[in-house]
């Protein structure tokens, strides 16, 4: 028996059985399917969404939010580090800049591009 009569495969014993590594279940088997069998290729219909330039900004950058799911792994989770006695000191610096008195703020702007 394994732990505490809760069934299953007792500790130290390697699994046997269930589906290999990156065999798709029923559902998504029969999801790629159907799509095959409809011509529809959802990667390329993305990428067309997100290379159209007429598309509205968010629509592109889902797409390909979308699109990188496939090609990049997703990021580790953040991990809460311990608190520490260390600081941090942000130190900010402003330079000011002299503006002639008779320039507006597009004449500044194109001379300074």
């Amino acid at each position: 028996m394994s732990v505490a009569g809760k069934g299953g495969r007792p500790p130290g014993l390697p699994k046997t059985g269930g589906r290999k590594k990156g065999t798709p279940n029923k559902a998504t088997l029969a999801v790629a399917e159907e799509l095959a069998a409809i011509g529809c290729n959802p990667i390329q219909l993305l990428a067309g969404i997100a290379m159209n330039e007429r598309q509205e900004t968010g629509h592109r950058i889902r797409a390909l939010i979308e699109l990188c799911s496939y090609v990049y792994p997703k990021r580790a989770p953040m991990v809460d580090l311990p608190p520490t006695d260390a600081t941090v000191v942000v130190k900010t610096e402003v330079e000011q800049v002299p503006v002639p008195p008779n320039s507006t703020d597009s004449d500044h702007a194109q001379s300074s591009t």
